[in-house]
C-alpha cells in the first residue's frame, strides 16, 4: 500500500492573491487523497 503525498505550503504574505492561491492548491492537493499543512500568520 502506498502512503499518501504529504506537503507542507509556508508563506508568508497575506496579500496579493498569495492566501487564495494557497487555498486552492490545498484544496486540489485535500481532493487528490494528499495529507496538506499550511503555515501562515
Amino acid at each position: 500500500m502506498t502512503r499518501p503525498l504529504s506537503v507542507l505550503h509556508v508563506t508568508q504574505p497575506v496579500e496579493a492573491g498569495v492566501a487564495a492561491y494557497v487555498r486552492a492548491a490545498a484544496g486540489d492537493q485535500l481532493a487528490r487523497g494528499w495529507r496538506v499543512t499550511v503555515a501562515a500568520p
